[in-house]
């Protein structure tokens, strides 16, 4: 097989697999942009946690609240736990190592706040323990999930799982990204208006 038709069965197994999940996912995520604006208004704000390449696409996420999505806007506020590694080798140092980002939920969650998890693959003890602060806190959850039964068993009636069934690790991330980029872009059209779908 060439390059390119690696590079083509690429795309075409990704373009499928996105496709045929708009119809699947598409109810969750509009619960997940309405409880996200619906925070935004109330002044509060949004932790985002995954682990490993899950991490760098929170940060992303981030990335695109604080500054901006499509259009200029105000920042919304949005914190990635896992992106200060002074922080993260401080607790790992002192306390449990699958703590890293419950701690911080512990000292930066307020009640009406929103933790994001992102969980592309097995269930993690950090993640685990992360949801079961954030509802310590009282705050509400919205889990991106592939497969990752233990976390689900965790989300209570107040928050939203949205959950992708698929073997590919790399297609997953891309289905991920696709999903946190239309939640951005209902998050700026609910709080902004109809110009930032342009």
């Amino acid at each position: 097989m060439d390059n390119y038709q690696i590079i083509a069965n690429h795309f075409h197994s990704a373009i499928e697999m996105i496709a045929l999940s708009a119809d699947e996912l598409a109810g969750n995520i509009e619960q997940a942009s309405n409880q996200l604006i619906a925070a935004l208004i109330a002044d509060a704000k949004i932790l985002v946690c995954g682990n490993g390449s899950d991490g760098a696409i929170a940060q992303l996420f981030v990335t695109s609240l604080m500054a901006q999505y499509d259009s200029e806007r105000p920042p919304l506020p949005a914190i990635a736990l896992g992106c200060d590694p002074h922080t993260l080798t401080a607790i790992t140092q002192t306390s449990n190592p699958d703590d890293i980002y419950a701690r911080q939920l512990r000292a930066l969650g307020q009640p009406g706040d929103i933790l994001l998890c992102i969980a592309s693959h097995q269930t993690s003890n950090t993640l685990k323990m992360a949801i079961d602060a954030a509802h310590e806190r009282n705050m509400q959850c919205i889990l991106l999930s592939n497969g990752a039964s233990e976390l689900l068993e965790l989300v209570s009636e107040q928050d939203t799982a949205i959950e992708f069934s698929c073997s590919d690790r790399a297609t997953t991330l891309e289905l991920q990204l696709m999903t946190l980029n239309a939640i951005c872009k209902l998050i700026d059209n609910g709080l902004f208006g109809s110009f930032s779908t342009e």
